[in-house]
């Protein structure tokens, strides 16, 4: 047996020096680390990441931080895309991928191309020697037009001449564009042709003839300026092949489109259409480093880019400079970090990113026009080569549920790291926590005191739940301190006091069921016993959680004896409220009395055991040293002490085991009796020797503990509660070793053994054991 002090149970003091401050290089984060440098250095496509946390270990936040300002990595293509007009197939635009930079430069560089071919285009249009050379073409069409007018006369002259008039659509095309007739040769030409569609086919073919010669003219025009300027154009992207083929097929189609381009610089436009843009999809001008995108929010869309519509007269409609990235586009030649609780909402999301990887690249696609009728000119985006590295972050449960069983999916994310959710309290962990502890307050725009960061430091093994522990969940503590800033006021350095007071403050915020159940024992609703003895009653500690808040409460473990052949009885086995491992450990106890009492006759004895006021389902085994102490007392008839309380499980040989969360047990009971220190009696709780390092407790209780107004012994052997239990209330266990222990524990057995004794004597005369099939 050992009694705690003070030091064993208070916020632990660590020591530490101020490191670097990387959240990588905490012990709990190398694993992630390590992962994260084995995918960016191997170029398979298959070699991502899923990186699995829990909250609040900087799982998302750190992993960006580490990832940041990282030099390009070789085997990540980095470009600028674009894309542009397919002048062969309208519909089906075509990618290109250069260097960052080379995008911007080539949009800049197209738009002015094509302006200044338009410009100079409009001003030889407008020229005096354009105009001459077209006004010619108009009069010799007029020449030829009025040489078949007299040969059409001459020869209606010769059949004597018509009846019929000349239809307004051959007045129409005798005109030109340059002229038309007069009135007076219109009037005399009336009735004096015998075939006027004859005439109207030969006027055709003159008017075409002439719009012919006029817009070869233009091309002529248009072709000397392209002729003149391509080259300083196109020279300007010599490496990139393809773009200078992209290029002259530009030239062709504007020498094809003459006509139109014409129309367009005539009317006094020089806006560049749509089909000679660019659309820069990607811009990675001004990205020095490997591009990192977070996608929170990873749909479809969002992923693999969209083609946006506009309204144009009550309709809508699109083109290809309405294409618009995803985030796999802008992470393209860098990393892409997902949070997989938002991918896991959309199996097809998945589905479609799985398909990217296996193939290697990012096709857009519309999901949404899935089974509607198709849309007439509505672009379909050449694919672009995909070259990243994803890395998804996600909780265990997330992991588990989703993407463990999913064997394509881990065919495509060979690399798996988990950050543990604790760390060894070493110096050099304390050192780097501290130095996240300190940039956080500063950050905060706080001054602090280094007792300050001792405390945050030691609270951290509070939430691992263990001294020699740290925790990763170092953003809880991030949140205190903005909380303690509040407290501390704007003039004030940070300290430890600050510190422990918002700490307390959300505790009281979060133990509202707490403080009903205490009401409840004060309004004797619950019934706890926290002083005097009792025979046959022991408090043991059970733990309640309501929502992320966990507290202990005792629970009133009693037992009945008679004589019987059943041995050990759990109530709660059977009215079906025990769980497989409360059971066992009924189990484990009856053992352990069968090979305490019961090796040389037989025990014959009942005894029920059962956990009073409980009404739910009990699992765990952490009451069994408390049901043997209840059973012990009842069949000896001991009293035994109600100011305490005991955790623990044992194993048949009567080794006292480990059990969990014993700092909300021991505050729990310290809590439910407050009563006992406001009359000056002693509280206490016994607990296993294995959970010593596990103890992390409240101030409060602490100096309760260091005042002897509290007791906490931690034991090995069963034998040592029994016979704590034993002993008076008013006894000082304060020098009593386990050798005093064990001689009390042994005249205590031997008590139940003469009562066993006694009741298999009685048995026996009553009647005999029935038959055991």
């Amino acid at each position: 047996m050992q009694s705690l002090g003070y030091t064993d149970v208070s916020i632990p003091q660590h020591r530490w020096e101020p490191g670097i401050g990387d959240v990588f290089n905490l012990s709990s984060h190398i694993r992630a680390r390590q992962a994260i440098d084995l995918a960016l250095s191997i170029s398979g496509p298959d070699f991502n990441v899923i990186l699995i946390g829990d909250e609040n270990v900087g799982r998302m936040t750190a992993t960006i931080d580490y990832l940041r300002y990282r030099r390009p990595i070789e085997h990540l293509v980095r470009q600028d895309w674009l894309y542009l007009q397919n002048f062969w197939v309208e519909h089906e635009p075509r990618a290109f991928g250069v260097s960052p930079g080379e995008g911007r430069r080539f949009e800049e560089h197209l738009t002015h191309y094509v302006k200044r071919v338009f410009t100079m285009f409009k001003a030889a249009l407008e020229s005096e020697i354009h105009r001459v050379r077209l006004e010619e073409i108009y009069r010799e069409a007029e020449r030829e037009l009025d040489s078949k007018r007299r040969q059409l006369r001459r020869g209606n002259d010769r059949n004597g001449g018509g009846k019929r008039g000349t239809p307004k659509k051959m007045e129409a095309a005798l005109r030109l564009s340059h002229g038309e007739e007069d009135a007076d040769e219109k009037t005399a030409s009336r009735g004096l042709f015998e075939n006027p569609t004859e005439f109207e086919e030969e006027a055709g073919k003159i008017k075409a003839s002439a719009e012919y010669a006029a817009t070869e003219l233009d091309r002529k025009t248009l072709e000397v300026i392209i002729t003149k300027e391509r080259c300083s154009f196109s020279d300007q992207f010599a490496p990139y092949q393809d773009l200078c083929n992209w290029i002259d097929d530009l030239n062709t189609d504007m020498l094809s489109n003459v006509t139109t381009i014409a129309r367009l610089v005539r009317d006094g436009s020089v806006d560049v259409p749509v089909r000679y843009r660019a659309n820069l999809l990607i811009d990675q001008t001004d990205n020095d480093g490997v591009p990192v995108i977070l996608e929170p929010n990873p749909t479809y869309e969002n992923l693999f880019g969209a083609i946006e519509y506009r309204r144009q007269q009550g309709s809508f409609e699109t083109d290809f400079s309405l294409i618009r990235p995803g985030s796999l586009h802008r992470a393209n030649g860098g990393i892409l970090v997902l949070r997989a609780e938002s991918l896991a909402k959309d199996d097809s999301v998945i589905d479609a990113l799985k398909a990217a990887l296996r193939d290697g690249m990012i096709a857009i696609e519309e999901r949404h026009r899935m089974g509607s009728m198709p849309v007439a000119a509505t672009p379909r985006p050449q694919p672009i080569p995909l070259s990243v590295k994803i890395i998804v972050i996600s909780s265990p449960a997330t992991f588990y549920q989703h993407f463990s069983d999913d064997t394509e999916f881990r065919a495509h994310f060979k690399i798996r790291a988990e950050i543990d959710p604790d760390m060894p309290a070493s110096v050099e962990n304390a050192a780097t926590l501290g130095a996240i502890l300190q940039r956080a307050i500063m950050r905060h725009g706080m001054r602090y005191t280094t007792d300050a960061v001792d405390c945050l430091l030691g609270l951290s093994s509070k939430i691992a739940g263990r001294r020699d522990l740290l925790s990763a969940r170092f953003e809880l503590l991030d949140d205190l301190i903005r909380e303690a800033q509040r407290i501390a006021g704007p003039s004030n350095a940070l300290s430890r006091d600050e510190i422990l007071i918002a700490w307390n403050a959300r505790r009281h915020r979060n133990r509202r069921a707490e403080e009903r159940f205490l009401e409840s024992i004060a309004r004797r609703h619950i019934a706890i016993t926290t002083e005097g003895t009792a025979i046959g009653q022991v408090n043991a500690l059970t733990v309640r959680e309501v929502g992320d808040y966990a507290f202990g409460r005792p629970s009133r473990v009693s037992a009945r004896a008679s004589i019987g052949w059943k041995g050990v009885v759990n109530i709660e086995h059977v009215t079906q409220l025990s769980g497989r491992s409360q059971q066992k450990g009924a189990l484990v106890v009856e053992g352990y009395l069968r090979g305490q009492f019961g090796r040389l006759r037989p025990l014959s004895f009942d005894c029920s055991i059962t956990f009073e006021q409980n009404y739910g389902r009990i699992e765990g085994d952490s009451a069994s040293v408390a049901e043997f102490v209840a059973i012990i007392s009842a069949v000896c008839g001991m009293p035994i002490r109600q100011d305490l309380a005991v955790t623990g499980s044992f194993n048949q040989l009567g080794d006292v085991q480990a059990v969990g969360d014993v700092t909300e047990k021991v505050e729990g009971f310290y809590e439910a009796t407050e009563g006992n220190r406001r009359k000056g009696l002693l509280s206490g709780v016994i607990l296993p020797s294995a959970n010593i390092g596990d103890l992390v407790l409240a101030e409060e209780v602490a100096e309760a503990l260091a005042q002897g107004r509290f007791k906490i012994w931690a034991i090995d052997r069963v034998e040592e509660a029994v016979a704590i239990f034993a002993t008076l209330p008013s006894a000082d266990l304060s020098d009593c070793d386990t050798h005093d222990l064990t001689r009390q524990a042994a005249a205590i057995y031997a008590r139940m053994d003469a009562n066993l004794a006694q009741f298999s004597e009685t048995q026996r005369l009553y009647d005999s054991p029935p038959f055991q099939g």
